[in-house]
C-alpha cells in the first residue's frame, strides 16, 4: 500500500504517541520508506516534522530515535497549553462555522456509534478525542496557534497514553468535549474557555497523580 506523505506522517506520529514505537527506539529511514512505500526525500521531511513536534530526536552519525518521555518537558508544555487551550475556546466560540460545528457533531456521533471492544475501542476513542481537538484548533482560524497546539497535543498525548490511558479516562475526556460542543453551539465564549482550561488541568492532574503513584510503588 502506498501512503501519501501526509498519511505517512499521521500514521508514524500515531505509532509514536500510542507506544507502538517505544522511547529510544531507532527509526531506520529505509525501513520506514519501505513500510509507507514513499521516497527518501518525503521520508526525511516527515522525520523533520516529527522532530519539530518533539516526537523524535536526531543524533549525528547515530540516526533518528523516538524521543524519550521527559517529565520536565511535560511540565513546560502544560504551563503553555493551559492558557492556549483557553484562547482556543474563546476564538473558536467567536469564529466557528456551521460546517465546523457539523464536523464536531459527527465526531461525537462516531463516539456513540463505536462498537469495538477492548484495546481497539480505546484506540478508536482516543483518535476521536484527538480529532475533536484538531477540529477546534482549526475553528480558531489562527494557523499559528493551531500548529503550535498540534505539537503540544502530541507531546501530552504520549504521556496520557503511557500513564493514564484507559477507556474510562478517555470517555471522561470526551464528556468534557461534549460540554465544549454544547457551549460552541450557543457561542458562549466564557463557558467554552472555562471548559477548555478545566479539560487540560484535569488531564495534567491525572498524569501527575499516576507519576506519583509509580514513584511510591518503586
Amino acid at each position: 500500500m502506498k501512503f501519501s506523505k501526509s498519511e505517512a506522517y499521521k500514521h508514524l506520529r500515531h505509532r509514536i504517541i500510542t507506544q507502538n514505537l517505544l522511547p529510544g527506539q531507532v527509526l531506520n529511514e529505509k525501513e520506514q520508506m519501505g513500510r509507507y512505500n514513499i521516497g527518501r526525500t518525503p521520508m526525511r521531511e516527515i522525520l523533520l516534522e516529527l522532530r519539530k513536534d518533539g516526537l523524535v530526536k536526531s543524533v549525528p552519525r547515530a540516526g533518528t530515535f523516538v524521543a524519550p518521555l521527559e517529565l520536565r518537558e511535560f511540565q513546560h508544555v502544560i504551563e503553555i497549553r493551559t492558557n492556549l487551550e483557553g484562547l482556543v475556546g474563546q476564538l473558536a466560540a467567536e469564529r466557528i462555522t456551521e460546517e465546523q460545528l457539523c464536523r464536531l457533531r459527527k465526531i461525537m456521533q462516531a463516539v456513540d456509534d463505536c462498537s469495538s471492544t477492548g484495546k481497539k475501542r480505546s484506540d478508536e476513542l482516543f483518535q476521536f478525542e484527538s480529532d475533536f481537538h484538531e477540529a477546534t484548533y482549526e475553528a480558531t482560524f489562527n494557523p499559528q496557534l493551531s500548529e503550535m497546539l498540534q505539537k503540544l497535543h502530541g507531546v501530552c498525548a504520549r504521556f496520557w497514553y503511557y500513564l493514564v490511558f484507559g477507556e474510562k479516562e478517555i470517555l471522561a475526556q470526551i464528556d468534557d468535549q461534549r460540554q465544549m460542543l454544547a457551549a460552541l453551539e450557543v457561542r458562549d465564549v466564557d463557558l467554552t474557555k472555562s471548559i477548555m482550561e478545566k479539560h487540560i488541568l484535569t488531564f495534567s492532574n491525572q498524569v501527575k497523580e499516576n507519576i506519583l503513584g509509580m514513584q511510591h510503588s518503586a
